[in-house]
């Protein structure tokens, strides 16, 4: 094998082993938002972004919370309705709405 071809094998393999530079993070939240990612955190960056609709006929599931608030008490019974009917998706959106109502 030739010495100079040799010597471009060895700089080709050490330049593919060597790690590529990470993304740089968002400047703010505001920026991360923006990109597709939620303020509370990581475990919120993925599933429904719309807001959910009130569904009739579903059943009911009734599940008692500590909230003064009706509107947050029909969120979350909702979600437990759904969840309990095995659409996970719709679900997750409901109880999506409840830390913010």
């Amino acid at each position: 094998m030739n010495p100079t071809h040799s010597f471009g094998v060895i700089v080709f393999f050490i330049l593919a082993a060597a790690p590529l530079p990470a993304q740089s993070p968002a400047a703010s939240p505001a920026a991360a938002y923006k990109l597709g990612h939620s303020f509370h955190g990581e475990s919120f960056d993925s599933g429904p972004r719309q807001k959910p609709w009130e569904m009739a006929s579903i059943g009911e599931a009734h599940f008692p919370i500590t909230t003064k608030s009706s509107e947050v008490q029909k969120w979350f019974d909702q979600g437990n309705a759904l969840l309990h009917s095995f659409w996970y998706y719709e679900a997750e959106r409901a109880f999506s709405l409840v830390p913010q109502a």
